[in-house]
């Protein structure tokens, strides 16, 4: 069963990706034509030009499923995810999500992408990803078993120091008087927290990856 995401992009990534799509369409309808014509399609009839049509249609399904044409989001995305999943290593066999943690907040305690529109990144636009169920399997667990021990850590630094702006530490005479007083992270264990922020992995960031990838080479031959 396919799987759905909505994952937040930037614009330019946004319309790099329906532009890379529209350039697939363009190469798969230049070799239906070509393929049309070697089979010579438009002298036959009957059940010859039905047969011949139908592997016209399984060779096209081939060549989507194999990556060589990606004339929808859907084969395109696919085909990128795949190969980021491979060269990142996130490939590799990874058990099931726990049950109760299927569904939960990608970045518990740390830096949701929504957060770096206040820094300039820019992830304006929203992207409706829907991939094959191993796929979409992958890409969850991959994030989640990537991400766990930095969020364990993460989850037993708020214990400590609690996940509100009391824990977000505070300047000069005052931060030093609150770390004298036992009342708030020191400049370490801030250092720390955001070092583990920085190393949990969502579903958003492997699709981003993608999309990123998917837009960012825009010519192929047939």
């Amino acid at each position: 069963m396919a799987q759905q995401f909505v994952v937040a992009v930037e614009e330019e990534v946004l319309l790099a990706v329906r532009a890379r799509v529209a350039q697939e369409v363009e190469l798969e309808q230049e070799w239906w034509r070509q393929r049309r014509g070697e089979l010579g399609v438009q002298w036959l009839r009957g059940s010859r030009r039905r047969e011949a049509l139908a592997e016209l249609r399984r060779e096209r399904w081939r060549r989507r499923e194999a990556g060589e044409c990606l004339p929808t989001q859907r084969h395109l995305l696919t085909f990128f995810v795949r190969r980021t999943l491979t060269d990142r290593g996130w490939d590799r066999a990874y058990g099931p999500v726990p049950v109760g943690e299927r569904g939960m907040p990608g970045r518990p305690l740390g830096r949701s992408p929504l957060s770096d529109l206040a820094a300039g990144v820019g992830l304006t636009e929203r992207m409706y990803v829907e991939l094959p169920g191993d796929v979409g399997e992958q890409v969850r667990r991959a994030a989640y078993w990537e991400s766990a021990e930095a969020v364990r850590e993460l989850l037993a630094w708020a214990d400590r120091y609690g996940r509100g702006p009391a824990a977000g530490g505070a300047e000069g005479f005052v931060a030093e008087m609150r770390q004298a007083m036992g009342m708030g992270p020191s400049a370490e264990a801030l250092r720390r927290r955001e070092e583990l922020r920085r190393r949990v992995l969502t579903t958003g960031d492997i699709l981003r990856c993608a999309a990123r990838a998917a837009g960012g080479v825009l010519s192929r031959e047939i």
